[in-house]
């Protein structure tokens, strides 16, 4: 929003505040509002998911990871990353476009936090926004913490069926793709849960010229 002395003010909605390794904290945060409300949930084998989320201030992000409850039969396998925004084409900041991290292969046939530290860590711009991606491939985990909830930038289907992320269905397992691929759906039941750490956050209010 515009002040009456010609400055031009943040967001300083909830996702604009956030923790960081610098400050004493640890703290883990998910896609878009889903800090909200978690829920057990199912993944899907060979379904590419991402999950969007604002960088804010922006700063540095040191771990990705989700959190397995039940694991799944022989050879259950998983990955998680991040990925930026296609910011070439028309309402293309709402499709993820390049890997930024792919946080490698994780055995998911037990139930622990999956957790890959990176390094060096990743930077990220301000007001940006990024993708958590989320990947199964041999026998998914029965069960993960999930989203139920969240402030849904992709709105909601013509069912009202909430838009949670993009989804590419019948993506073969492998390493995550260097650029997303296209013709992505929209993920319209509650996915799992991939959270990331801020190492570092430009907290504090900043004023823009205009």
């Amino acid at each position: 929003m515009s002040s009456g002395v010609g400055f031009a003010l943040p967001d300083r909605s909830p996702v604009q505040f956030r923790i960081s390794q610098a400050d004493g904290i640890t703290a883990y945060y998910a896609g878009h509002g889903a800090d909200i409300v978690s829920a057990n949930q199912a993944a899907v084998v060979n379904n590419l998911q991402f999950v969007p989320f604002y960088t804010g201030f922006g700063g540095t992000i040191d771990q990705v990871g989700f959190n397995v409850i039940t694991g799944g039969t022989a050879g259950s396998v998983c990955r998680a990353g991040i990925y930026d925004s296609d910011g070439t084409t028309p309402g293309g900041w709402l499709q993820p476009r390049n890997l930024l991290v792919d946080g490698g292969e994780y055995d998911t046939t037990t139930a622990t936090f999956k957790l890959t530290t990176l390094s060096p860590v990743l930077t990220v711009p301000p007001d940006q926004l990024y993708w958590l991606a989320f990947l199964c491939g041999v026998a998914a985990p029965s069960a993960l913490t999930g989203i139920s909830s969240g402030w849904h930038v992709l709105g909601r289907s013509a069912t009202l069926a909430a838009q949670f992320g993009r989804v590419k269905t019948g993506f073969a397992y492998g390493p995550l793709p260097q650029t997303a691929p296209t013709g992505l759906g929209q993920i319209t039941s509650g996915p799992p849960m991939v959270v990331y750490r801020w190492a570092t956050y430009n907290s504090g209010l900043r004023l823009q010229g205009v």
